[in-house]
């Protein structure tokens, strides 16, 4: 058994999604209209990255306006999660390849491809270990599903669910996390360090102010 505490900062009444996503909602492992799809952060930093990278900020200024809830939520799964990290991927081995560029490029066509051939293949993962393409030297958990929120400290009695709890309202992002954040149109300096055959290690965020 695998288990771990996420995050996620977002504006919904729950982090988890029950039901499948509307013609108008796609990301990076779901087209629109695909089935439920849940995205966690493993790092406590993540969930700001994200949101900052996919509302498209371009300054302090913007990224600092972001204000939304913060969610703890613990993933509780039978195994591991498949780990598909730049190695993985420019291995060849997956099922379902994948370039190690279009794990995190701006074009989600690769990883929504992948998405696909998983949820078609019932022999395939449905839990992944990827790199963030907003936070470079962290990951996030993809799981192809639907899952219902529970208790925090309740016991998963069943796959579907997961349980959670709110961890901050009206919370905003460290200032200085802002020059980690990988933004649309940047390299990704996990995929740069890797090429070069070194590790990426992230900076330790402080709380100040600026």
């Amino acid at each position: 058994m695998w288990e771990r505490v996420c995050f996620r900062a977002a504006a919904y009444r729950t982090p988890v999604r029950v039901r499948d996503h509307g013609a108008a909602d796609g990301a990076r492992y779901h087209e629109p209209g695909s089935e439920a799809t849940q995205y966690f952060s493993l790092h406590p930093l993540g969930p700001w990255a994200e949101q900052v990278r996919n509302q498209r900020c371009t300054t302090l200024e913007d990224a600092l306006e972001i204000r939304l809830p913060v969610w703890a939520v613990r993933v509780v799964l039978p195994s591991e999660p498949l780990i598909l990290d730049f190695d993985v991927a420019a291995s060849g081995s997956w099922p379902h390849p994948i370039t190690p560029e279009g794990l995190v490029a701006d074009d989600h066509g690769e990883c929504r491809a992948l998405a696909a051939a998983h949820r078609r293949d019932p022999a395939a993962a449905r839990s992944l270990r990827v790199p963030s393409a907003a936070l470079p030297a962290t990951e996030n958990l993809v799981i192809l599903g639907r899952r219902r929120g529970i208790e925090y400290l309740a016991h998963p009695r069943r796959a579907v669910q997961i349980p959670y709890a709110a961890a901050g309202v009206d919370a905003r992002m460290a200032a200085r996390l802002f020059p980690q954040i990988r933004l649309h149109g940047e390299p990704h300096a996990g995929l740069e360090a890797w090429r070069r055959g070194e590790d990426l290690r992230l900076p330790e965020v402080s709380l100040a102010a600026v």
